[in-house]
C-alpha cells in the first residue's frame, strides 16, 4: 500500500524537498554574502578616498569607505514618491563625504555606534554618483544652517566635499547577489507551505480511509492481478474498492458511494461535465455519509478514461447515481440526510 501511494504522490513530495534544498541554499548563500560584506571582503571595490584623492572618480565605480563618526542628515531630496536622505560621514582620516543612505543601513550603524562608541567603525558599500546642482544647492543650504564656522558655497563645496557621493541604494555584486538569494527563498517559502498543506491534507485522507476501511481486505485486494489501474487519473478499481491517489489516498468500498459525475461543461452519455472553466476534466465522488472529493485532473481529450471507469464502478454497484443532474442532487441530499 505504502508504495501505490508513494507512486502516485511522488511529485508532490520530490517538490517539497526540492523547496528545502533551495531554501537551505539561499540561506547558505545570503549568510555568505552578508557576512563577506560585513567582515571586508571587497573584491572588486575601491576605496572612496583614494579614488578622490587620485582623481580617478568615475560615475558609477564600485567603491567603499569606513566611517568612524554617526551619519549626519545634511539633506533631503524628494523625486516623485521617492525620498532620498543624504548625508554626512567621516572616516578614520577625518575627511568629510556625502552618502546616500537607506534607512535599514543607517539603522545598522546606529546599533553598531551603541555597542563600542570608542571603537566604532562601519564599511559602506555603493557607487559613485555625480552631485547635481539642485543637490548640492540643497546640501549648502542645509550645511550651513547647522555650521557656525565653516559657511559653504558654490566656489568651496568641492573642496570640503568633492563633485560626487557615495550612492548605498546602487546595486552592488553583494546586493545583487543578497537579493537574489533572499527573493528565492521567499518564493520558496511560499510554494513549500503550499505543498506542506497538501501533504498534510494527504495523510488526513489516508488515515480517514484507513479508518473506515478493512485493511487486510484492502492491502489483499491491491495484491491482486486483476487490479484495474489508470495512471493518469490516479485511480485504482480493486474487487470492492474504488482508490484515488490524489492528495494521499481516498479508498471506498463501492456500496459506501451514493453519486458520482464528471466534472466540466459539456454533455456526455453520463450528464453535463460540469462546472469548470478549465480544459481539465476530473471525477465527483460523493459518500452516503456525507463526506465528497475530487480525483485527479486530466485533459478534457482523455475524459474517456473517465466514461471507462464509470463504466467499471457501474459494474459493481448499480445503485451509484450517475451524471450531474437537480434530480441526482435531491435524491443525495436525501441519501446524505439519512445518515445523519
Amino acid at each position: 500500500m505504502v508504495k501505490k501511494i508513494l507512486k502516485y504522490n511522488k511529485l508532490t513530495i520530490i517538490v517539497f524537498l526540492i523547496c528545502i534544498s533551495v531554501m537551505a541554499a539561499s540561506l547558505v548563500m545570503t549568510n555568505y554574502y552578508k557576512n563577506k560584506k560585513a567582515s571586508g571582503t571587497l573584491d572588486k571595490a575601491e576605496n572612496y578616498s583614494t579614488v578622490i584623492s587620485t582623481n580617478t572618480e568615475e560615475n558609477g565605480k564600485y567603491v567603499y569607505l569606513r566611517i568612524t563618526k554617526l551619519p549626519y542628515l545634511v539633506a533631503v531630496e524628494k523625486i516623485d514618491n521617492l525620498t532620498n536622505e543624504y548625508y554626512i560621514v567621516q572616516d578614520e582620516d577625518n575627511y568629510l563625504y556625502v552618502v546616500l543612505l537607506k534607512k535599514s543601513t543607517l539603522k545598522k550603524i546606529e546599533d553598531e555606534y551603541k555597542k563600542d562608541p570608542n571603537n566604532f567603525s562601519y564599511m559602506i558599500l555603493g557607487r559613485i554618483a555625480d552631485v547635481s546642482y539642485d543637490l548640492e544647492k540643497i546640501i549648502i543650504d542645509k550645511y550651513n544652517e547647522g555650521s557656525s564656522e565653516t559657511k559653504l558655497n558654490r566656489f568651496n563645496y568641492s573642496k570640503y566635499f568633492g563633485t560626487t557621493f557615495l550612492d548605498e541604494n546602487a546595486f552592488t555584486p553583494y546586493s545583487i547577489a543578497i537579493g537574489v538569494s533572499e527573493l528565492c527563498f521567499f518564493v520558496f517559502e511560499i510554494i513549500l507551505f503550499l505543498y506542506l498543506i497538501v501533504i498534510i491534507r494527504g495523510l488526513i485522507n489516508i488515515k480517514n480511509s484507513l479508518k473506515n476501511i478493512n485493511k487486510d481486505e484492502f492491502e489483499r485486494e491491491l495484491l491482486q492481478d486483476n487490479i484495474k489501474e489508470y495512471s493518469k487519473a490516479k485511480i485504482l478499481l480493486l474487487d470492492n474498492y474504488f482508490v484515488s491517489m490524489d492528495i494521499g489516498m481516498n479508498a471506498n468500498k463501492y456500496s459506501d458511494i451514493a453519486w458520482v459525475y464528471i466534472s466540466h461543461d459539456t454533455r456526455t452519455k453520463f450528464g453535463y461535465l460540469y462546472n469548470s472553466f478549465s480544459d481539465k476534466a476530473n471525477i465527483k465522488v460523493f459518500l452516503k455519509n456525507g463526506k465528497k472529493y475530487t480525483t485527479n485532473s486530466v485533459k478534457v481529450k482523455d475524459y474517456d478514461i473517465y466514461s471507462e471507469i464509470i463504466d467499471e464502478i457501474i459494474k459493481k454497484n448499480s445503485d451509484i447515481m450517475i451524471g450531474y443532474s437537480y434530480e441526482n442532487l435531491n435524491n443525495y441530499n436525501r441519501i446524505k440526510n439519512k445518515q445523519k
